[in-house]
């Protein structure tokens, strides 16, 4: 019993708060590209956060080398049309794709559309935060797991 109880405080303690980061998007070739990671808080591209294929969760078409291969950057290429955070994706094929979102994209979560007007390539961006039980919802289970223990531990001994 007193296994389950370690099993359980180290699954309640070990999970973290993050925000998953899912885009779709299509490069100007027709290329799918997509990638799927999960980091511990908000990007914040200032200016530029970079990771290799091997450091995303999952990926399509990402070029399979150890260099940077997909990063978030502020820009001010679409400035003028308030697009200013964009997405470069390094493509298998060896093609370079260029994503442009909203402004506040990488720190809000939402789903985003990536302007698709020549010459941008069009794109979607998911960004959801992970969720963790509150400190109060851990204290109950925990509360609760004890009092089962000492119920079982009770009628056995009697």
């Amino acid at each position: 019993m007193l296994r389950v109880l370690f099993v359980f405080l180290l699954v309640v303690f070990s999970s973290q708060a993050g925000v998953i980061y899912d885009f779709t998007g299509t490069g100007r070739s027709g290329e799918a590209v997509a990638f799927q990671i999960t980091v511990s808080d908000f990007l914040d591209p200032a200016p530029v956060v970079g990771f290799s294929c091997y450091q995303l969760d999952t990926s399509l078409n990402c070029a399979d080398d150890q260099q940077l291969s997909v990063f978030f950057s502020t820009s001010t290429y679409g400035a003028g049309n308030g697009f200013v955070d964009a997405i470069q994706f390094q493509s298998s094929s060896n093609s370079g794709y260029w994503f442009y979102f909203p402004a506040g994209s990488f720190t809000t979560a939402g789903s985003w559309e990536a302007r698709s007007a020549s010459p941008f390539n069009p794109g979607v961006l998911i960004v959801a935060p992970t969720t963790t039980p509150e400190p109060g919802t851990m204290l109950l289970a925990f509360c609760g797991l004890l009092a089962t223990v000492w119920q079982v531990r009770r009628r056995t001994s009697a």
